[in-house]
């Protein structure tokens, strides 16, 4: 039950009306009347209730939207807690604004907030700003402060049943032990849904990125040591009742903030010189703004698909990360911070773009290798039969693997993953569909995952065959294209993940657990066909007898001569996966289920 739930059995609010109209009655607040539908009034109303039930403030007390006297008519504050029960004296004016409005909003509310708490005939001595997961409270209860006061002013939270101000809001275990030695309720970080923790990282960034003030990248690789710095406090060993070190501590300079955050990302820089290189380059204020979005998320405890989809979506963002090994290094060290796993997932993605030849009919495209004389033969019998004849896209997949194995760091593990993923939606010979590229792999007689030797005199680099683990081909079927939803893609199982055997430490069993999706070695991809045959309804029975006599007698199993002959492609739409992935909410590493980025955030974007 909500602490608003409460308030109403208890009579303190109403709600009424269709589910699409409903209204909420602050009973005791002289009856007023919102709009509940309003998303800004339900953050208030629920607000409202926890001063009642978790600060212990007299319900009779709590007034929403409280004329200020003398001011612009309109000016009201949102929610004003007085000291008396004849609401005369006020002691904290409230103000609410949407959650992921800018920094400068927020300052702007604020000043609002300031504005009315101040005023002479509405004296209060507790301002508070709500912007969802973000709160600021300042403390003008000390006249020395003065009302222009912004930041030496600030507390860790609201102070409760008219108290003191806390040192710290939230404690493990959801207690702490005041000055008096009594135990007391506080608040407890806690875990959040994905729109929320999309919400916060993304004012994280703009808060960093300041507008220009950081480049995307630079602020991107700011928020992911300040990430990995609050996943460190939560899982550093604490007693119950102990405060969290990422937070907002009462009257407490930004310096002396930044020193303690600082403090604790150099205890991992101590323990992993290597990997965190760097120090963290933030701005003292800028830092406070940071720590505000993010002291009450648990991210350890947020769930793991929760936090895949919500990075996932933040760095699908149109900016381009770059970063050499030591950047690779640091993103995994947070990725596993992040995800709270030791795999190692990287991913590229390559995209042929082939020509559009749909508009032809009768077609023979061969799924082995030929020789020369192969080569010819066929060629001599598709011009005789008016046939079109295709060379299989081989060097096209060369070119792909080898690409993939320079971008590729050394499997390190069985948990390490290199996923070269290829995009194979055919814009010429669609009937072909997944049977051209996985019988070149697979084929028993030369298939390059079949035979390292081919592969090698192919021009494949031997880096790469023991880079990549696994190659996933998949063609975007009418579903995904028409309604941008990758669902559609492993509903209809237009796709095909090949092991490759010569990788070192490669497992079939990690590559399935992480995407939940049939993986396959080559000799579990046999097919006897040598070639793919897209004809007319003409009896073709003699020719296809000639052509079979053909291509078994002229495949290539060793020496590959005169690649030039072969067909090729250009291709220029090559595409990182943090550039393609991204359709209607739905990318390709929430659907199978990845929650890893890693390595993937300092891919060159092309």
């Amino acid at each position: 039950m909500t602490y608003l739930d409460r308030a109403i059995k208890d009579g303190y609010a109403i709600i009424t009306g269709p589910e699409n109209k409903q209204k909420i009655i602050y009973v005791t607040s002289d009856n007023h009347t919102e709009n509940y539908n309003d998303p800004e009034e339900k953050v208030r109303a629920e607000f409202w209730a926890e001063l009642i039930y978790e600060y212990d403030y007299p319900a009779h007390r709590i007034k929403v939207e409280v004329t200020i006297p003398d001011r612009v008519p309109t000016d009201r504050a949102d929610i004003v807690i007085f000291s008396d029960d004849e609401c005369k004296k006020p002691y904290a004016v409230v103000e609410f604004k949407r959650d992921g409005v800018t920094d400068a909003e927020f300052l702007q509310a604020i000043e609002q907030g300031v504005g009315n708490a101040t005023w002479v005939k509405l004296r209060a001595s507790y301002v508070v700003i709500i912007a969802g997961a973000t709160r600021r409270v300042l403390d003008f209860s000390d006249d020395s402060t003065g009302i222009f006061e912004r930041e030496n002013n600030i507390i860790a939270d609201l102070p409760k049943a008219y108290g003191k101000p806390q040192a710290f809001r939230f404690y493990r275990g959801g207690e702490y032990t005041d000055v008096d030695g009594k135990k007391k309720k506080a608040p407890d970080i806690q875990p959040v849904a994905r729109e929320d923790l999309i919400t916060a990282i993304k004012k994280c960034h703009n808060t960093l990125w300041g507008g220009g003030r950081l480049s995307p990248p630079t602020a991107f690789g700011e928020l992911c040591k300040l990430i990995f710095v609050k996943i460190s406090d939560e899982q550093k060993p604490r007693k119950k009742g102990e405060p969290y070190q990422f937070q907002i501590k009462t009257h407490e300079p930004s310096s002396k903030l930044a020193k303690r955050i600082n403090d604790l990302y150099n205890e991992q820089k101590v323990k992993d010189p290597e990997v965190f290189t760097d120090s963290i380059k933030v701005d003292d204020r800028v830092l406070r703004t940071v720590v505000s979005h993010l002291e009450a998320i648990n991210l350890s405890k947020t769930d793991l698909d929760v936090k895949g989809v919500a990075f996932e979506q933040f760095i699908a963002e149109p900016f381009n990360l770059r970063g050499d090994n030591t950047d690779r290094d640091f993103f995994e060290k947070v990725a596993n911070a992040f995800y709270g796993n030791d795999v190692v997932l990287d991913i590229e993605i390559k995209t042929p773009n082939f020509p559009d030849r749909n508009l032809l009919e009768n077609f023979i495209i061969p799924t082995y290798l030929l020789n020369d004389k192969g080569r010819e033969k066929l060629s001599d019998f598709c011009n005789t039969n008016n046939i079109n004849c295709h060379m299989p896209r081989i060097l096209k997949i060369k070119d792909f693997i080898n690409y993939a194995g320079e971008k590729f760091a050394d499997i390190s593990s069985e948990n390490h993953i290199n996923l070269l993923v290829i995009n194979w939606t055919s814009t010429d010979l669609s009937e072909t569909e997944l049977f051209e590229p996985t019988t070149l792999l697979c084929n028993p007689k030369n298939g390059l995952f079949r035979n390292k030797d081919v592969a090698l005199k192919l021009g494949i680099s031997e880096e790469a065959l023991s880079k990549i683990s696994a190659i996933f081909f998949y063609i975007l079927p009418e579903g995904c294209l028409l309604f941008n939803d990758f669902r559609y893609l492993f509903a209809t199982k237009q796709y095909k993940i090949i092991v490759n055997p010569f990788a070192k430490d490669v497992s079939a069993d990690k590559i399935h657990e992480l995407t939940h999706l049939a993986v396959h070695f080559p000799e579990e991809l046999e097919d006897e066909r040598f070639a793919f045959f897209s004809l007319d309804n003409r009896d073709w029975d003699s020719e296809l007898r000639e052509m079979n006599n053909i291509l078994p007698a002229v495949v290539q199993s060793v020496c590959i001569q005169e690649l030039s002959l072969f067909f090729i492609c250009s291709y220029t739409n090559i595409r990182n996966f943090a550039t393609q992935a991204p359709w209607g909410g739905f990318s390709f590493q929430k659907m199978i289920k990845i929650f890893r980025i890693n390595k993937l955030l300092t891919r060159n974007v092309h």
